[in-house]
């Protein structure tokens, strides 16, 4: 029997082999659920666009950065599908697209010598805010913007925007600041030199200044030189001429950035307008500090 069914499937004809694109297949039926529109907070919105996270949108917010439908906003907001979103680029310039609250606001403050700019000094010395507390000054909590050291006196910028303060402080500030400073001694040209090319000093190496046209007292044996610092400190200032043996008596900051001194005298203050410079500055802050969390 078994001999019998091989010889029989040996003698069945062959079937034909049919293409796999030609076999049947189940169709398939692909319906779009039409979902009600929702109103969603922008962040999300912004985060599900692929634009940022949550935490930039949120910094963008407080920055000013954000337009929905042609209306800068300043906090978070439910926004729909239709509504057009808009964040100020880097490359302009329009004091608009780097916006700060209205409520920031800055002061030129003539720090006095023998005053420091700490809140809090750990030899129980003067601050500015005892200063500023004998004055008229407005009973705010304020940053200082360039801080000086204990016995220099000039420009100090006050903010109350703690955010604005930091930013001037980041990598990416270098807002020129401009000083004079009274020497008791003679100096030579070639110190200028090495000094504005970077003077190696008692074994330290020291970043190049800006020093210009010493103008000599005719009164006494003082010389009056003008520096010019970005990445400097004017205590590195102070410790070039003292080790070489020569005492700075006064420093005086002009300016710091756009904000000159211009005429005030030693504890006056005035409220200023917050230029373009600072504009930017808060702008690559508020994105330099979202990239980092």
């Amino acid at each position: 029997m078994l001999a019998r069914f091989f010889s029989r499937l040996l003698q069945a004809p062959e079937m034909p082999l049919v293409p796999y694109e030609l076999l049947p297949r189940a169709a398939v039926v692909r319906t779009k659920i039409e979902m009600p529109p929702e109103d969603v907070w922008l962040t999300k919105r912004m985060h599900d666009l692929d634009i940022c996270s949550r935490a930039q949108a949120e910094k963008m917010l407080s920055a000013g950065m954000i337009k929905v439908n042609g209306q800068r906003v300043w906090i978070n907001q439910k926004v729909d599908e239709n509504s057009v979103i808009e964040i100020a680029s880097r490359k302009d310039t329009n004091t608009k697209l780097f916006p700060i609250p209205e409520s920031v606001k800055i002061w030129k403050f003539y720090k006095p010598a023998d005053f420091t700019t700490t809140l809090v000094d750990p030899y129980k010395r003067k601050t500015i805010y005892h200063y500023l507390d004998t004055t008229k000054f407005p009973r705010i909590e304020v940053f200082p913007i360039g801080q000086l050291d204990y016995h220099s006196e000039g420009l100090v910028l006050l903010t109350n925007s703690k955010d604005l303060a930091e930013a001037t402080e980041f990598s990416f500030s270098s807002l020129l600041r401009k000083y004079e400073a009274r020497i008791n001694g003679r100096i030579k040209q070639r110190l200028i030199d090495e000094i504005c090319t970077g003077i190696l000093c008692g074994g330290k190496k020291f970043r190049p200044m800006h020093i210009w046209a010493p103008k000599k007292d005719s009164k006494s044996k003082n010389v009056w030189v003008n520096a010019a610092l970005t990445r400097s400190h004017p205590r590195e200032l102070r410790s070039i001429f003292e080790r070489k043996h020569m005492h700075v008596n006064r420093l005086i900051r002009t300016s710091y950035g756009p904000y000159k001194l211009s005429g005030l005298k030693p504890g006056e203050f005035v409220e200023t307008q917050i230029h373009l410079k600072l504009h930017k500055l808060l702008f690559n802050y508020y994105k330099v500090k979202s990239l980092k969390e």
